[in-house]
C-alpha cells in the first residue's frame, strides 16, 4: 500500500518553506514505520509513503522520473501490466524489469492527459512536468484509492490521501462541510467533488485534474456507455462464460506474488467466489489466503441464524483457508465510539473491520480482497427487470418468473408482483404512503433521513437514484452512481490506519463493462436472481452457497442486544443533547422516540423461537441506529467548535 502528498506553489514560493513533513506526519498512525520517499524542487513538492509487506524487498529510494524530467507520486497497482507493455510497443525482456510506477510514467509521457483509459487497475497519483509546469492528476476508473486536494487559486494547490494531511497542516481548515455530512449521512446523493470538510475536494473517481498557474482543469476519462446496453443477444452460456473469465482474472491480478492475501469471506455469492477463486490460485504459489467473516454471538439460549453454514460450506470445499470469525464489538463501543477525524467510522479496536486490518497485517498480508460492487453489475439482482419485461410487452417472460419466484420462495404471485414490479412503476410518494399503511419503512436510508432535523434537511440537496422500470437503466445507474468509490474510500481510510490495502474485483472496469451490455432478462431466469454469476461460479462455489436466495444479517445479535441494553442507548442520545452542534442538525427526539417503540427483549425473544431447529433470523431496524450514533459522535469529537 502507498500514501501520497504534495503541494504546488502557484505563486512561485519555495518548497523550502512548505511541511511536507508535516503532511507525511499527519497520515502515519504512530505504530507504522512506512518508507518515505520525497522530492522537492522550486515551487513543487511531492512524497509518496511504502508499507511493504514484511519479508518482501524495500521500494526504490526516490521517486520515478521519466526520459522528459517528469516526476511521478503513485499510490498504484497496475491489474494488465502486459496491455500497457504492447500499447507501448515495449520488447517483452523489459516486462519483468520495469516497475508499475516506471511503467506508468512511459503511459504518461506517451499519452499525456489521455493516459488514463490506459491504465487498468486501482491508483491515485499526481505527475509533474518541470517542462510545462503542469501536475498532472488522475484516480482509477472506480475510485478504489483516495484523493482530496485543496485548491487555493494563484496561490496553493495541495493533495493528499487522507483529508488530515491537509486540514491538520494549515492548507485547509477543519470546517464542516454541512450538506455533504448529511447528505452522505442519508445517501441523498451527496456530491462526487466534496468531501466532509468546506476547503477540502475530492478528485472524482476515473477523471483527471490539470493543475497550472492558470487555474484547473477536470475532465472524465473514462464513462461506460448507455449506447447499446443490454440490447446484444446472449445465450446463458455466452453469458456465463464471459463473466467467469472476467471475474476469475480481475481476482487473479490482484492476488500478490510473494505474500499472504486477505479476503472478505461474508457467505454470500460475491465474496464466497472471490475467496474460491484466490484460494485455487494462492495454492499454486504457494502463499495463505486469510479469510475474514462477521458471525453472531449466539445467546444461551436461543440460535440467531447467520452466514455460518454458508461460510463453513466454503471452508468445507476449500482446503487451506486460514479462518478467523469476527464478532461485533461490545455495544457501549458501538454506540460512544473513538471516531476517525475524516470519516463517521470507528476507531475502536475491537470494531469488527479494524480487527480485520490489524490481524491480516500481523499474518504478513497487504491487501484485502472484498467483493464490494457485486450487487450493482456482475450479481446484479434484477431490479426493475420484471417492470422493464411488462413495458416492453414481454409479458410470457414477466409471468413465467413472477411464478417462478414465488415457487422457489413458497410464496404467492401477487407478492412477487408487489415486491418486484410495483416498486419500480409507482411513484415514491405512493410507496411512502403504502409502505405507512402497511407499518414499514422502506429502507435504511429513510430511517437515516428520519434522523436529521427538519431545519438541517433543508439544507441537503437530493441527487437520488432514479431506479424505475427498467433493469438496464437500473444497472447503468447503480454502477456510475459514486456510492461506490465512497464505500471504496472509506475502506482505504481504514486500511490506511493499518498499512494494508482494499481491492474490489467485481469494481474491475472488464468485469463492469461486461456486466452493462448484458441483456435484463438473463439477470432473472428460472425463478433465480442474479442468474448469469451463479451459471458462471457452478463450478467454484458449493451447492449451498450457489442457489441461496437469501443473504442473512451479519450481526442478528444487535436486535436483541440493542432491546436488553435500551437504557444505555437513551443514556446515549441524552448525553448527545447536552451537545448544541449535534441537537442542531439531529433530530434527538425522533431518535430517542425510535428506540422507545422498538420491541422488548421479550417481543425479540418471541420472534426468535426456534421452530424448525435451524434458528431464527432477527432483523432490526436498528441497524442504522448504531450508524446515526456514530455520526453524531462524529460532530461531537470532530466538528463542535469548529463552525467557519
Amino acid at each position: 500500500m502507498q500514501l501520497i502528498c504534495g503541494v504546488y506553489h502557484l505563486n512561485g514560493r519555495s518548497v523550502a518553506e512548505t511541511p511536507i513533513t508535516a503532511m507525511i506526519a499527519a497520515m502515519v498512525e504512530p505504530h507504522l514505520k512506512p518508507v518515505t520517499r520525497v522530492w522537492q524542487h522550486n515551487s513543487v513538492a511531492l512524497a509518496v509513503l511504502d508499507f511493504p509487506a514484511p519479508g518482501l524487498s524495500a521500494p526504490p529510494a526516490n521517486l520515478p522520473t521519466g526520459e522528459s524530467a517528469t516526476v511521478l507520486a503513485a499510490d498504484l497497482r497496475l491489474h494488465e501490466r502486459q496491455e500497457v507493455f504492447d500499447e507501448l510497443h515495449l520488447h517483452a525482456a523489459n516486462h519483468v524489469g520495469i516497475s508499475d510506477e516506471a511503467l506508468t510514467l512511459r503511459a504518461i509521457e506517451r499519452w499525456g492527459d489521455d493516459a488514463g483509459p490506459h491504465l487498468l487497475g486501482d491508483f491515485a497519483m499526481a505527475a509533474w512536468d518541470p517542462g510545462t509546469k503542469r501536475l498532472l492528476c488522475a484516480r482509477d476508473s472506480s475510485g478504489v484509492r483516495p484523493f482530496f486536494y485543496t485548491y487555493r487559486p494563484g496561490e496553493l494547490f495541495a493533495f493528499a490521501s487522507l483529508p488530515r494531511a491537509l486540514h491538520q497542516t494549515g492548507f485547509a481548515t477543519p470546517a464542516l462541510n454541512e450538506a455533504f455530512f448529511l447528505a452522505r449521512m442519508a445517501a441523498l446523493g451527496p456530491s462526487p467533488q466534496q468531501s466532509l470538510f468546506r476547503d477540502i475536494r475530492r478528485l472524482p473517481a476515473a477523471h483527471s485534474l490539470v493543475v497550472s498557474r492558470d487555474g484547473l482543469s477536470q475532465r472524465r476519462y473514462w464513462h461506460p456507455t448507455n449506447t447499446g446496453n443490454g440490447h446484444r443477444r446472449w445465450t446463458p452460456e455466452e453469458a456465463a462464460e464471459g463473466l467467469y473469465e472476467r471475474v476469475r482474472r480481475a481476482v487473479e491480478c490482484r492476488l500478490p506474488l510473494d505474500s499472504p492475501v486477505a479476503t472478505h469471506l461474508s457467505g454470500g455469492l460475491d465474496s464466497s467466489a472471490i475467496t474460491v477463486l484466490a484460494a485455487r490460485t494462492m495454492r499454486e504459489r504457494p502463499q495463505p489466503i486469510l479469510a475474514y467473516s462477521f458471525l453472531a454471538t449466539q445467546p444461551v439460549d436461543m440460535v440467531l441464524r447467520d452466514e455460518q453454514p454458508y461460510v463453513d460450506a466454503v471452508l468445507a470445499q476449500e482446503a487451506g483457508i486460514v479462518w478467523t470469525p469476527i464478532y461485533r464489538e461490545p455495544l457501549k463501543d458501538a454506540i460512544r465510539p473513538q471516531i476517525d477525524v475524516d470519516q463517521p467510522v470507528s476507531i475502536n479496536i475491537d470494531h469488527p473491520e479494524q480487527r480485520i486490518c490489524a490481524h491480516a497485517v500481523a499474518n504478513g498480508a497487504s491487501v484485502i480482497l472484498s467483493g464490494w460492487g457485486g450487487d450493482e453489475g456482475a450479481t446484479f439482482n434484477g431490479r426493475g427487470t420484471l417492470a422493464e419485461s411488462l413495458w416492453r410487452g414481454k409479458w410470457r417472460h414477466a409471468v413465467s418468473e413472477t411464478a417462478a419466484i414465488a415457487r422457489r420462495r413458497n410464496g404467492a404471485p401477487f407478492s412477487v408482483f408487489r415486491g418486484e414490479v410495483l416498486p419500480y412503476v409507482l411513484p415514491d410518494m405512493l410507496q411512502r404512503g403504502l409502505a405507512r399503511i402497511r407499518g414499514k419503512t422502506l429502507n435504511a436510508a429513510v430511517g437515516m433521513r428520519a434522523a436529521i432535523s427538519p431545519l438541517a434537511l433543508r439544507k441537503i440537496p437530493i441527487n437520488g437514484l432514479n431506479i424505475g422500470a427498467d433493469g438496464r437503466r437500473n444497472r447503468f445507474a447503480l454502477l456510475t452512481n459514486q456510492h461506490l468509490s465512497q464505500r471504496a474510500e472509506e475502506w482505504a481510510l481504514i486500511g490506511a490506519r493499518h498499512g494494508v490495502a482494499f481491492t474490489f474485483p467485481m469494481l474491475d472496469r472488464r468485469v463492469i463493462e461486461f456486466a452493462l451490455v448484458l441483456p435484463s432478462d438473463l439477470f432473472i431466469r428460472g425463478g433465480w436472481k442474479r442468474r448469469p454469476f451463479r451459471d458462471a461460479m457452478s463450478s467454484v462455489l458449493p451447492e449451498q452457497v450457489l442457489w441461496r436466495h437469501q443473504k442473512y444479517s451479519p450481526f442478528p445479535c444487535l436486535a436483541l442486544d440493542l432491546a436488553e441494553k435500551r437504557h444505555f442507548v437513551i443514556a446515549r442520545v441524552d448525553e448527545l443533547r447536552q451537545r448544541a452542534r449535534v441537537a442542531e442538525l439531529f433530530d434527538l427526539d425522533a431518535i430517542a422516540d425510535l428506540i422507545q417503540k422498538s420491541p422488548s427483549p421479550a417481543e425479540v425473544r418471541r420472534q426468535a423461537i426456534i421452530e424448525d431447529g435451524r434458528g431464527t433470523q432477527l432483523t432490526s431496524p436498528h441497524i442504522a441506529l448504531i450508524r446515526i450514533l456514530q455520526s453524531a459522535t462524529y460532530i461531537e469529537q470532530h466538528h463542535s467548535g469548529t463552525r467557519a
